[in-house]
């Protein structure tokens, strides 16, 4: 819905063309590129193509607003409960914190949509 191309899902991440999975999409899953691969080497080669790789996390991170608009950019997002692994939030540019009220983490697809949203539209 906001124009992203591609979907790189990490190995042994669960199987997303499960039939639950497919149904959720409505669809959209045909739409998007889906990939599995190891994701270190996916987010060198992001940033070897000067696309910048910023990934969400509740420590050390900063503010979803401070992120101004940029055509192209990549977004990890982690388990709901340990959020992305330390090798992999070291390896982004820069750490990503959406600004909550009264709770210490949302749902990882909720996460996902508010980032994606906020990424997809010029905001100049």
């Amino acid at each position: 819905a906001f124009g992203y191309d591609t979907v790189v899902l990490s190995e042994g991440c669960a199987n997303p063309y499960g039939p639950k999975t497919v149904r959720s999409t409505q669809g959209a899953l045909f739409h998007v590129g889906v990939l599995t691969k190891e994701l270190l080497p996916v987010i060198a080669d992001l940033k070897a193509r000067n696309i910048p790789v910023y990934g969400t996390a509740l420590k050390d991170s900063e503010d979803l607003h401070s992120f101004a608009y940029q055509e192209k950019i990549a977004l990890a997002f982690g388990t709901e409960g340990q959020g992305i692994v330390s090798g992999i939030l070291e390896a982004c540019d820069r750490k990503i914190g959406i600004p909550q009220k009264n709770f210490e983490s949302l749902n990882v697809a909720v996460s996902a949509g508010i980032c994606a949203y906020h990424f997809a539209f010029d905001k100049d």
